[in-house]
């Protein structure tokens, strides 16, 4: 059996839609709280090799400090829904798929 660690992405739901189509584990920031996805990533720390977190998301002191002390690396997106970065994200799928995506992103 082929394993190998995900990495995965921490937005609201309209981000992550895309992400998932690249195979990252996403978790939505819409319906759950960062305590609780911190603690999901901890149970599930073996299958994660990057943590992204979109730049929307304010981590307090407290969660930075458990996230660095998973030991693996962590990265803030400049991604927030409505933002230039989203339209250049779509832009580079679509390139990369052949079709437009449009369909599966709200705004």
């Amino acid at each position: 059996m082929n394993y190998y660690k995900k990495p995965v992405i921490i937005a609201d739901s309209d981000i992550i839609v895309l992400f998932q189509l690249f195979g990252f584990e996403t978790i939505s920031s819409d319906n759950i709280s960062l305590d609780e996805i911190i603690n999901k990533i901890i149970q599930d720390i073996d299958a994660y090799a990057i943590i992204f977190i979109s730049s929307a998301i304010t981590l307090s002191d407290k969660q930075k400090k458990v996230l660095n002390q998973l030991n693996i690396p962590i990265s803030q997106l400049p991604i927030t829904k409505g933002s230039s970065s989203v339209d250049e994200l779509k832009r580079l799928t679509e390139k990369a798929v052949g079709m437009s995506l449009d369909t599966l992103f709200t705004s």
